[in-house]
């Protein structure tokens, strides 16, 4: 793993139909949406069930290790994807997300949004910008989070992977 391969990430909004989305033909992300923004079990079996598909046409075969949680059911019936659940108190060590992977995105993404903030600003400066409020829609974000996540993310994929083994070994060895 060199952190190269990536799925394209998942938003759960709470909106079904943004109105941003409204003249957009395809999403920069995957999108998805309940009343409380959260992962549920249904739409996990349901983004896992599509993945499975991808990964039988590319002929491929992977692990994924997801949190032992409600929203994480076990799935039956994938071809591609084998399911590792982590043992019960574990999370916390050994899940690759918390190890930074999370809060490493959402600074990039932070990053972007400021970028974004200054540069209107400036246009505004130069008198090249009528428009006195900056504002950001969800499909705005949406590109931004998918800049975050394809972007300056492959080292942080492989020192992940790397405190992952070490966190395995140790939690091996006890």
């Amino acid at each position: 793993m060199d952190g190269s391969d990536k799925l394209p990430a998942l938003v759960i909004g709470k909106a079904k139909n943004p109105r941003a989305f409204k003249r957009t033909k395809t999403l920069p992300v995957c999108y998805s949406s309940n009343k409380k923004a959260w992962m549920t079990s249904a739409l996990f079996e349901e983004w896992l069930k599509k993945l499975d598909r991808q990964m039988v046409t590319q002929e491929r075969e992977i692990a994924m290790v997801v949190y032992n949680c409600p929203a994480h059911p076990k799935v039956e019936d994938l071809k591609a994807i084998e399911l590792i659940f982590l043992p019960p108190n574990t999370t916390r060590i050994l899940q690759p997300c918390d190890q930074g992977i999370i809060k490493s995105l959402k600074h990039i993404y932070r990053k972007l949004m400021v970028r974004s903030y200054l540069l209107h600003v400036e246009e505004q400066i130069k008198g090249r910008r009528k428009d006195e409020v900056y504002t950001v829609n969800i499909l705005d974000a949406l590109y931004r989070i998918k800049e975050a996540w394809s972007n300056g993310f492959k080292r942080l994929v492989i020192k992940t992977q790397e405190n992952f083994n070490t966190s395995i070994k140790c939690y091996a060895r006890h």
